[in-house]
């Protein structure tokens, strides 16, 4: 068993810098134990969707803050969505899209 080079070490140390630099920090996530999110957790009244987009939004915020049976604060989202063409194949017909979205919200206290 060969021990490794001096490059390599070198190389794990430069590797391992920013993570030694992130816990020094005091990061936390945000959505772990006693975070900062929890106090969101099942508060939270999204408004209802519009359309089919608002509608995929809304199932996925809820399914991160959860339904809110005492909400505290109300969410009302807007979402635009635009579509462009991307491959036109030799008769015009349109094969693939690109579909860009763009959400704007806002959190209001519900007291």
């Amino acid at each position: 068993m060969s021990l490794p080079k001096p490059t390599h070490m070198r190389r794990r140390f430069l590797l391992a810098l920013p993570l030694l630099a992130l816990a020094a920090c005091g990061f936390e996530p945000v959505y772990g134990p006693g975070g900062a999110g929890t106090a969101l957790q099942n508060r939270v009244l999204v408004d209802a969707p519009e359309d089919r987009f608002g509608y995929f939004l809304v199932r996925e915020v809820e399914s991160r803050l959860g339904r809110a049976a005492t909400p505290r604060w109300g969410l009302a989202l807007t979402t635009t969505t635009t579509e462009d063409g991307l491959a036109i194949d030799s008769e015009g017909n349109t094969r693939r899209y690109n579909l860009l979205g763009t959400t704007s919200y806002a959190l209001r206290d519900l007291d």
